[in-house]
């Protein structure tokens, strides 16, 4: 296909594909929605022990420490050079507004840049790191993925009729692409051009620990979530991990901000089993400890680092009144 027609078929396909999945969900959602009243979410929401919401916290703290631990594999392979504190500001505060505001290609880069540029670094730099985010980010989708087919198969066979060994063959044929892959990799150096744009592919040696990093990330993420739904399901966390992940590329696909609606609609399209009212009280309390409480302290930590910085200007310019 013509490389100009394989754009236009991009730019139109990508939105009309956003905007079917957002009906497809908002008709979902109302129709589970206009079936239940608040106060039995609220009853639901009390339900939850107190022991789902502490593991849901931790799993959600070790999942955006593993996030944190996306920006130093790509400042390391960027050859950029920052502070362990402004490293982990700019990636905390980048991923919780990302993830709440949505449009991920804007937000992301924005933030890093405005923070990051206090160490010189480039827009190409920031651009650069970006995209090796972004590439452990999707590994991780992709192994966490093929982990919950391959273990979860007879689990996701049962839940929806079909024979789990279909799940065992497609995820061991994911896991043996990645693995062609590295070896393709690992052969000669590779870049992926975009426009008048090169960036270099990481070595093996990186994209295995971006393989690994972002596979525990993704497991820790579906953890979080893993705490708010209901036993009686009787689904496994390994046939949960599909379901999450495939969640998630609706969502990302959708561009809606976090997902939000089109996340949830395919949860509980997924796992029909669910009482509607148990189900958006667990995704509910999902959103508060994973999008919620990190935004509110995103927003504390920039604040207190402008008046850091602000202190240290004023100081600055009182010490060479002094000194003159």
């Amino acid at each position: 296909m013509d490389n100009n027609y394989f754009k236009i078929f991009l730019k139109f396909i990508m939105p009309i594909a956003s905007i079917i999945i957002i009906i497809l969900s908002a008709i979902n959602i109302y129709s589970v929605v206009s079936s239940i009243s608040l106060k039995e979410i609220y009853i639901s929401a009390g339900l939850i022990k107190s022991s789902s919401i502490f593991l849901a916290v931790l799993f959600a703290a070790l999942s955006y420490i593993c996030l944190i631990g996306y920006d130093f594999i790509a400042i390391t392979q960027a050859k950029v050079k920052a502070s362990f504190s402004l490293v982990t500001l700019a990636a905390f505060s980048s991923y919780c507004i990302c993830f709440n505001l949505g449009f991920p290609v804007v937000t992301g880069p924005a933030i890093r840049y405005w923070i990051y540029s206090r160490e010189n670094v480039t827009a190409k730099q920031i651009a650069y790191i970006t995209t090796i985010i972004s590439i452990t980010f999707l590994l991780g989708l992709v192994v966490l993925g093929c982990i919950g087919l391959i273990f979860g198969a007879n689990d996701l066979g049962r839940l929806y009729n079909y024979k789990g060994n279909i799940n065992i063959l497609l995820g061991s044929l994911i896991l043996g692409l990645i693995v062609v892959f590295l070896v393709w990799n690992a052969l000669a150096p590779r870049y992926i051009k975009v426009q008048d744009f090169t960036i270099n592919l990481p070595s093996n040696y990186f994209l295995v620990i971006q393989l690994i990093l972002g596979g525990i990330e993704q497991a820790f993420a579906a953890g979080a979530l893993f705490q708010f739904i209901p036993t009686n399901t009787h689904v496994n966390f390994y046939s949960f991990c599909v379901i999450y992940i495939v969640s998630c590329v609706f969502g990302i696909i959708s561009h809606s901000p976090g997902g939000i609606g089109v996340f949830e609609s395919s949860i509980m399209h997924a796992l029909p089993d669910m009482a509607p009212q148990s189900a958006l009280a667990g995704l509910f309390m999902f959103r508060i400890v994973y999008y919620l409480f990190p935004l509110i302290l995103t927003i504390i930590l920039l604040f207190f680092d402008q008046k850091s910085r602000q202190w240290s200007g004023i100081k600055e310019v009182i010490s060479k009144l002094f000194t003159a």
